[in-house]
């Protein structure tokens, strides 16, 4: 169907994308769109990133600096890929997971395909505010993918992607706020010894 139209299929008529891909295709159709979104969003991020430390290093009177910025993110770049690719296996195995508790049959091939199409509106993620938009739908799309591929229903589909999603939110607030609580001594010891 090529990258656009699957794109914009599932972006605007999911449900009926969901519920006409290939009981065939296994593994190989999603886990290439999937890369092929995350390269478009891994390079949309760091080319931002690298704009935001250019412009604070150019400014700030370094801008011999900057070559060395742009070199350490294209490094960076082929690692965010290869990152997300064993994301997505790990991310579908928790999705699928909660697939097997609300009684799911269809198989982890399934939840993968639905984990990996539902990328599509990471591509707005780099925009702020618009990112947290993005986050949702995507949590939309995988409720309805679940309900489609794993023929569950639709208060199921819910429980299965939003009961990991909240703990994972909630595993974030602890991490961040036990870090921040024992970055604090740290910080006031800096600023006694300045």
């Amino acid at each position: 169907m090529g990258l656009f139209n699957t794109w914009k299929e599932i972006m605007f008529n999911p449900i009926n994308f969901y519920g006409k891909l290939s009981k065939k295709d296994q593994y190989a159709e999603a886990t290439k769109y999937f890369l092929k979104v995350q390269a478009i969003v891994s390079a949309l991020l760091l080319i931002t990133m690298g704009l935001i430390v250019s412009a604070a290093i150019a400014f700030g009177g370094m801008a011999d600096k900057v070559i060395w910025v742009v070199l350490g993110l294209i490094v960076a770049y082929p690692f965010m890929l290869l990152f997300a690719w064993g994301m997505l296996y790990v991310g579908a195995g928790i999705l699928h997971l909660f697939v097997l508790i609300f009684s799911g049959k269809k198989g982890y091939v399934e939840t993968f395909k639905v984990v990996a199409y539902s990328i599509s509106p990471q591509i707005f993620g780099v925009i702020p505010i618009i990112n947290y938009l993005a986050m949702a739908y995507i949590l939309i799309l995988q409720v309805i993918g679940i309900k489609k591929r794993q023929q569950l229903s639709w208060g199921k589909s819910a429980a299965v992607v939003l009961i990991p999603a909240g703990i994972g939110i909630v595993l974030g607030i602890i991490i961040y706020f036990t870090l921040m609580a024992s970055l604090l001594p740290l910080m006031a010891l800096g600023g006694a010894l300045t």
